[in-house]
């Protein structure tokens, strides 16, 4: 499967949902792992770590184009694609972000909210 790392977007957040070891493990099982470029800097973490374990970096658009986005916080609305699947921090519970939930509703995004 293809997965993909974008940057974070939310101002503040320096965080990356995967670092360079657990990227490894998930291409050693046969995944195709997409790190957008710089995403993993404010984490400390450069494109050439991602590289040498066997990510390949990529432009924003192509991230935003795979089935499987893994992040930490809640994406942008507008680069929600029909039928992607998103993992992360959505807060979408409690009416935290009902515009986000309705994105989401129309767009038939599969979220994996933890």
């Amino acid at each position: 499967m293809n997965i993909a790392l974008p940057k974070e977007t939310k101002v503040g957040e320096k965080r990356i949902a995967l670092i360079p070891e657990h990227v490894k493990k998930l291409i050693d099982a046969g995944h195709r792992i997409m790190i957008e470029k710089d995403a993993g800097l404010g984490a400390g973490f450069s494109d050439q770590e991602y590289a040498r374990v066997g990510a390949q970096i990529v432009s924003t658009a192509e991230i935003y184009q795979q089935p499987l986005i893994i992040r930490v916080k809640e994406p942008p609305l507008e680069t929600l694609k029909p039928n992607q699947t998103i993992m992360g921090y959505l807060h979408i519970d409690k009416n935290q972000s009902p515009v986000l939930l309705q994105a989401l509703l129309e767009k038939k995004y599969y979220g994996l909210c933890f």
